[in-house]
């Protein structure tokens, strides 16, 4: 029996490597420690993490800027390629915590996560995100977002200049989803063509907010 119990365990049940630095850390941990002092250095203040913008509310927990560009983008690719589901509620209990002090949030708020790469949506990262914001919070999580076909491929809005990102269409696979507050929740902000394409696809709701990890660049919309 022990023989037994010792040929199921994989080599990562005993150790991790740290997503940022690669040194081995236990199999509970997703960054070690001194990765995890870095990273929450770049938390940004409960102050500075509402932005206003063209009618829009957007709130981020960090400012990806040339300080910490590195760090952000290796941490943000990780949670990609299928970060633990601790690691998410570990960042949004933190985000969570910052936001109810500064912005409060209506139960009858509903969550949407961006829409899904793939057709396994549990292992999609703005899902994932999405579910932990709804445990913490106790809102409504609907999945409606639909992309297309070719949107699907993996990478496609990189290297897309951003007159071709806001020609970017979703659509809902749910006619009577007509809910008048939407927090809709990816992992990074960029030119803001996804938000757009959602809250369009969404029959332009008024109180329209976004929640993601990270803004990179000015909102373009």
């Amino acid at each position: 029996m022990k023989n037994l119990w010792y040929n199921k365990l994989k080599p990562g049940d005993w150790f991790r490597s740290c997503c940022i630095c690669r040194l081995s850390v236990p199999p509970v941990c997703w960054l070690c420690s001194s990765c995890w002092k870095k990273l929450r250095s770049f938390y940004l203040s409960p102050e500075d993490m509402i932005r206003e913008q063209d009618g829009w509310t957007h709130i981020r927990l960090f400012d990806w800027n040339g300080e910490n560009d590195f760090f952000i983008r290796l941490f943000l690719n990780s949670l990609k390629k299928g970060g633990p589901r601790f690691i998410f509620n570990k960042i949004t209990m933190e985000y969570v915590h910052r936001v109810v002090q500064k912005y409060p949030i209506p139960m009858e708020t509903v969550l949407v996560p961006a829409p899904v790469r793939s057709d396994h949506c549990s292992s999609d990262h703005a899902f994932c995100l999405a579910l932990s914001f709804s445990r913490l919070m106790g809102l409504d999580l609907f999945n409606p977002l639909r992309r297309s076909h070719f949107l699907k491929k993996e990478g496609f809005q990189k290297g897309r200049d951003r007159q071709e990102r806001k020609k970017i269409k979703f659509h809902i696979n749910k006619d009577s989803f007509h809910p008048k507050k939407i927090i809709f929740v990816d992992d990074i902000l960029t030119t803001g063509a996804t938000a757009r394409a959602a809250w369009q696809a969404l029959k332009k709701p008024r109180c329209f907010v976004i929640f993601t990890l990270a803004w990179r660049c000015d909102l373009m919309l």
